[in-house]
């Protein structure tokens, strides 16, 4: 996870993200302290679940409104596969840091660049584009213009897994599994997304794994993305 320093409206990825709102805007400096709030609660539920997490903090020498999302440009995979991402907006691409990627690379790791294809204007936006299915070694991809068809199924083949590419007809939820030390089974998500579900929906939920909310408005109004967008999972 990426703690913020300099969280905002990013007005490059708010043509391709419907669930950004510029609407009624707070002062910047008012809606960095309270993302930060909302980013440091959630850290420590997290954490009291059990739940090992890595923080690394935002610089402030390039402007990262949307550092907070670090599973755009980075995912970590079985074998010590190491996978970095084409963004869309320019400034997103500044997120990518060396600091972090070596923080995790090991001897035998192997690093799959995509970030080439950024000059050819070919874009796969990380886990914001692919759900991975790792117990059954699919993984599935909603067209968009953050999400490129070929490059989606390039990976695939790569990391060994099934390519399902498929058009939502549904375009809201954001939730993710995450396993504590002891092996017991969280569905985190935010509490707005906690709240729009139906007692019926929780209770099926609720087989699967202990659900875990936490306030995210600030970080959810502005910055378009929730609980799934701020966790680069590592395996």
């Amino acid at each position: 996870m990426i703690r913020p320093v300099n969280f905002g409206f990013n007005q490059q990825t708010a043509e391709s993200n419907s669930f950004q709102q510029r609407a009624d805007m707070d002062a910047p400096e008012s809606i960095q302290k309270k993302a930060l709030e909302e980013f440091d609660a959630f850290a420590n539920k997290l954490i009291a679940a059990g739940i090992e997490v890595v923080i690394f903090d935002d610089t402030t020498d390039v402007h990262t409104p949307d550092s907070i999302f670090p599973n755009n440009w980075i995912s970590f995979h079985e074998n010590n596969e190491l996978v970095l991402y084409p963004m869309l907006a320019e400034n997103r691409r500044l997120e990518r840091r060396e600091d972090i990627i070596s923080g995790f690379k090991k001897k035998n790791s192997t690093v799959i660049d995509l970030s080439k294809f950024e000059s050819k204007k070919m874009y796969l936006e990380g886990t914001g584009s692919i759900v991975f299915d790792y117990d059954y070694k699919i993984a599935y991809a909603n067209s968009s213009p953050r999400t490129n068809k070929m490059l989606f199924e390039q990976l695939c083949k790569q990391l060994n897994f099934e390519s399902i590419y498929f058009k939502a007809v549904d375009k809201n939820g954001n939730d993710i599994l995450l396993y504590n030390f002891k092996g017991e089974r969280y569905i985190v998500m935010s509490e707005q997304a906690y709240k729009s579900l139906t007692f019926e929906q929780i209770k099926k939920l609720e087989q699967y794994g202990n659900l875990l909310h936490s306030p995210l408005y600030t970080i959810e109004k502005y910055g378009g993305g929730s609980a799934r967008c701020m966790i680069a999972e590592i395996k």
